[in-house]
């Protein structure tokens, strides 16, 4: 190995010189690490290196020294020419986190102290290797590193920078390095002497800050968020560029407080002054915070700006201040616009006629936008001209007459017939492709929206003016909001104008699609709270998500009272008895895809009141479940108006039953006082052969007056039926020769009879009789002759089917008997009063117009229902509707007895206890029961014969009225029967309501005859009811009580 002393003598300091190669070890002192820190140990050689790393053609010889500064000599022995030699014996001690270090430029030998040894060796007995320092530096800095110290050393220059470094232990930290350079008299760099410090920390908050800044500046940046600083001390004012483009600066440069005042708004400019004032005053800091207007100093755009902001006091002056804001154009102009189409709303309601309609909106949008002109168009049937009609104008005169689309540019009609918005900024004083339309409008702005309807343009709303004017995007939105308002409430008032021309009598319906037009453009405003409607919604556990203002409103509660209850355990329905289940039902049945909807009584706080309910699933788009919505219209006043037009119209029925009731009997009673007073008068003249005629007469007479009477009562549904199990087909059948002989030749019957037809429940008689009362009807309908056809089948009438007839018949099955003719047919008016008494449409003479209304009566008292199919010129077709009887048949049968031959038959002594309040009736029934051998006990009400049934007397047959006064006859026959078990009791009733005592059924032994009746008939019925002793079973042999 070669060893070589360095020496420079004669050499300049250059770069090349300062990186002299040299071979091998070179014979240096080198210095070994102690405990007790570097000491200079002779003899011990050092490893070389270069400053570009290991080399072996440049080696650097690299000894760590002990002392600082370390002054080689010219010769070598280690100090410069003039210079003292550095002690090499006294250790570098430490300070603080500073490590210092000296490098010998001549033979690169590096030397540190104890802390900068105990950084970055691990043993300190190992001499440094700068080859494996170098190598520790991060690969990225270690280029800048050298960089900066070569021109550190070339220069002269101090070395200053930041790099990292590996330590022995594999942890990474930051050094911040300084050094200087000093060189001998002759400028050659002797040595390096520096100090290194640990940045690791700071660097780590330095990134740290770093991160919050940028993160702070991207938050802000996300928000839109400016920020301002200004400092009192210098007068700076520092704007973000956020900040800067609020008040329209978008080039570079300083701001001032000059610009910010300059660009304020003049109406918000001492308001806005003043807050900052008092913001800055030391009396008072206020918080900024202030809203005001700018007008852009580079583009002229006036925004809206929210700022706020503090002052920072020190030694009792503001010193600084600082704070944000923020663009708050769109929000304000949102919010003007919704108040202006709120009032414009308003304004249009108010008007009736389109014309008052179009200018009401053209001058509030004009006023609104500070525009010249505003006006609206209409595109004429040719699709090639359009009619103009200014409404607003400002300083420009109004544009009026039909001008071809073509004068505004084929561009521009192109867009509008897509239905596209079109809005110039500036438009040219002159079109290239079309006449010069706008040169004498005065108009260089313009925004147009098009109303395209069935893919037609059929007319615009148009904006104008004079000078240009940047649209501003919420301006453009605004215009085709009240376009789209103006359309609407021209349409609707053009259709109301219509209705009004069309006809006036429909100005009651008018109103009324007023009010609800009213009422939806209402919920347009409030939507769900002001609904006339009770709604809600309702989650799938059946618990209450929302109410509205009305659902709320009719119980007086809040949401916080009914919402996340169950529904049906709202006030709503729990001071209702039952009403809870059946609203749990209904909620389940919605569950299951059901509607439900029914009409409803409710006891509420205000009172009680009734409602159209429903409930009905609310699905997803896939058909999913997902909630139900209750609703429920108050319909109390309806129905009572519908109470108080039924009564009316009863009132009016009584009148007209009245009227033709006083004239029929009039007329029977006239016949029969005039027959009985000619018979009185030949009988006193002894001319007792000839009353015999006029006896006839009377009778006559008074049986017309017993078969109006029970007319009456059919139609009144108080007539005395005796309820059959009847077979349908099997009537009608029986009827067919009876049918044929009334309708005569010329009326072709035919009879389409269903088969499995269902017994119904009625008076076979009363049924006769309503059939041939429609035969007999459809004959005289059809004088010329035609065709009667009677078919019966079984139908089912559903619930829809009901509700849709007023609920005047209940849902189920039923057996439809239908009479149709092709006869003239009846006029809606007449078919609408077809079942009124005493109406009729046949010469007078030949109808009583009491037919039809007893059949309704018959059909009603039976529990049924009754349809009138009916059209001029083409025939009438009615539909009876009874009831399907599921009973067994009647085990009731007539004894076949002729009432004559019963009446003629004489008595066996037995006593009949007669009751009724008429004494005429008792003396005549008496004196024919007399006659026959009977014994007749007479009483006058109802307590006078019951104190005759509590004794001891015999009563054979109770025969008794059922109308008496107090105590009436069914109350009589109970408690006789109490006392009298199964007395045959024979009741005597002028109507069938009250024949069984309050609607109760007559018992075994109990029979019913109905007034008036004759006196054969009556005596038939008591000879076979006492001629019939099973019948009164558990009386005494001697009619006695048991």
């Amino acid at each position: 190995m070669v060893k070589e002393r360095v020496s420079h003598a004669g050499s300049t300091a250059t770069p090349g010189r300062v990186r002299q190669h040299v071979d091998g070890e070179m014979d240096l002192p080198p210095t070994a690490i102690q405990p007790d820190g570097p000491r200079l140990l002779p003899g011990q050689a050092a490893t070389a290196f270069s400053s570009q790393g290991p080399d072996a053609n440049a080696k650097i010889i690299a000894a760590p020294v002990a002392t600082a500064p370390l002054g080689p000599s010219v010769d070598g022995s280690g100090a410069a020419a003039g210079e003292p030699a550095a002690d090499l014996s006294r250790p570098i001690a430490p300070s603080g986190r500073l490590s210092a270090w000296v490098l010998d430029l001549r033979t690169w030998a590096l030397s540190g102290s104890v802390l900068f040894s105990d950084k970055f060796r691990d043993d300190r007995a190992t001499p440094f290797d700068p080859r494996e320092l170098e190598a520790a530096i991060h690969p990225d800095d270690r280029n800048r590193w050298r960089t900066a110290f070569e021109l550190a050393v070339t220069t002269g220059a101090e070395l200053d920078l930041d790099y990292r470094l590996y330590r022995p232990d594999g942890t990474l930290v930051w050094l911040h390095v300084r050094g200087q350079v000093t060189c001998d008299l002759d400028g050659v760099p002797l040595r390096m002497t520096g100090v290194s410090l640990d940045v690791t920390e700071r660097r780590a908050s330095d990134l740290r800050l770093e991160l919050s800044e940028e993160s702070l500046r991207l938050a802000t940046e996300a928000a839109e968020i400016g920020s301002w600083d200004l400092d009192l001390d210098t007068g700076e004012l520092t704007w973000s560029d956020r900040t800067r483009a609020m008040f329209g600066i978008f080039s570079g440069g300083p701001v001032s407080m000059a610009d910010f005042y300059a660009g304020l708004h003049p109406d918000d400019r001492e308001a806005t002054g003043a807050a900052f004032a008092s913001s800055m005053d030391p009396a008072v800091r206020a918080t900024y915070d202030v809203e005001y207007r700018t007008i852009g100093k580079e583009d002229g755009v006036v925004r809206w700006v929210a700022a706020k902001g503090k002052g920072l006091f020190q030694d009792g002056r503001c010193r600084r201040a600082i704070g944000t804001a923020i663009d708050i154009t769109a929000r304000k102009l949102a919010a003007n616009r919704q108040a202006f189409l709120l009032d414009l709303w308003d304004r249009l309601r108010a008007h009736s006629q389109p014309d008052a309609i179009v200018a009401a909106a053209a001058e509030a949008l004009g006023r609104h936008l500070k525009a010249n002109r505003v006006g609206y168009g209409q595109v004429l049937a040719d699709d090639e001209t359009i009619a103009l009609e200014t409404y607003f104008v400002d300083s420009v005169a109004p544009v009026t007459g039909a001008f071809p689309l073509a004068a505004f540019g084929a561009a521009a009609v192109a867009r509008q017939r897509q239905g596209l918005t079109i809005a110039d900024d500036d438009l040219p004083p002159y079109l290239a492709d079309g006449p010069q339309a706008y040169v004498p409008a005065d108009t260089r702005s313009f925004a147009s929206v098009p109303l395209v309807r069935d893919g037609r343009f059929i007319a615009c709303l148009f904006v104008s003016y004079r000078d240009p004017h940047p649209w501003h995007p919420d301006e453009i939105a605004l215009v085709e909001d009240v376009a789209a308002r103006l359309w609407d409430a021209w349409q609707r008032a053009r259709a109301e104008a219509a209705l009004r021309q069309a006809n006036d009598t429909l100005e009651k319906l008018i109103a009324e699609r007023t009010a609800a037009l009213q009422a939806s453009e209402a919920r347009l405003r409030t939507i769900f709270e002001t609904s006339y409607q009770l709604q809600g919604l309702i989650a799938l556990d059946g618990t209450l998500l929302e109410a509205n203002a009305t659902l709320l409103a009719a119980i007086g509660a809040t949401p916080g009272d009914v919402i996340g209850r169950p529904f049906w355990q709202t006030p709503w329905f729990t001071g209702t008895p039952g009403m809870a289940d059946t609203i749990r039902a209904a909620v389940a049945a919605a569950s299951r895809g059901e509607t439900m909807r029914r009409e409803i009584t409710l006891q509420l706080p205000s009172g009680r009141r009734s409602f159209d309910f429903s409930i009905r699933p609310v699905r997803d788009e896939n058909g999913t479940i997902v909630a139900f919505v209750p609703e429920a219209a108050d319909v109390t006043e309806r129905r009572e108006t519908e109470e108080a037009l039924r009564q009316s119209q009863k009132m009016e029925a009584i009148g007209q039953l009245t009227g033709g009731i006083a004239h029929d009997f009039n007329n029977l009673l006239a016949s029969i006082m005039g027959s009985l007073e000619l018979a009185s008068q030949r009988i006193g003249a002894g001319r007792a052969a000839e009353s015999e005629r006029f006896l006839t007469i009377g009778m006559t007479a008074a049986r017309r007056a017993a078969a109006l009477t029970q007319r009456l009562l059919a139609f009144a549904r108080r007539q005395s039926l005796a309820p059959a199990r009847v077979d349908g087909n099997r009537l009608v059948e029986s009827m067919e020769d009876l049918l044929r002989r009334t309708l005569g030749p010329a009326v072709d019957l035919r009879m389409n009879l269903g088969s499995g037809l269902w017994p119904v429940l009625c008076d076979p008689n009363q049924l006769e009789n309503a059939l041939l009362n429609l035969a007999i009807n459809a004959r005289d309908a059809m004088p010329d002759g035609g065709r009667l056809t009677i078919e019966t089948a079984n139908a089912i009438l559903d619930d829809i089917y009901a509700r849709s007839h007023a609920d005047e018949i209940r849902p189920g099955a039923y057996v439809a008997i239908t009479v149709t003719d092709t006869g003239t047919g009846m006029e809606p008016d007449v078919m609408a009063r077809a079942f009124e008494p005493f109406f009729t449409t046949k010469p007078t003479g030949q109808g009583t117009g009491l037919g039809l209304s007893m059949l309704y009566g018959f059909v009603k008292q039976s529990e049924g229902h009754v349809t009138i199919t009916s059209r001029p010129g083409q025939g009438t077709s009615f539909t009876v509707y009874l009831p399907r009887y599921d009973g067994a048949a009647d085990p009731q049968a007539d004894d076949g007895a002729d009432d004559a031959a019963l009446a003629s038959r004489a008595g066996d002594g037995s006593v009949v206890l007669i009751v009724d309040d008429e004494a005429s009736l008792r003396m005549l029934v008496a004196e024919r029961l007399h006659e026959l051998g009977h014994a007749v006990i007479e009483a006058a009400d109802g307590p006078s014969a019951l104190r005759l049934l509590q004794s001891n007397m015999r009563v054979d047959l109770l025969l008794t009225d059922v109308g008496l006064p107090g105590l009436n006859g069914r109350q009589v026959a109970d408690a006789a029967r109490a006392q009298r078990p199964g007395l045959p009791v024979l009741f005597m009733t002028g109507y069938a309501h009250a024949s069984a005592g309050g609607n109760r059924l007559l018992e075994p032994g109990m029979e019913l005859i109905t007034k008036p009746f004759a006196l054969e008939a009556l005596l038939a019925r008591v000879q076979r009811m006492l001629g019939a002793p099973g019948d009164a079973a558990g009386a005494s042999e001697t009619g006695r009580p048991a």
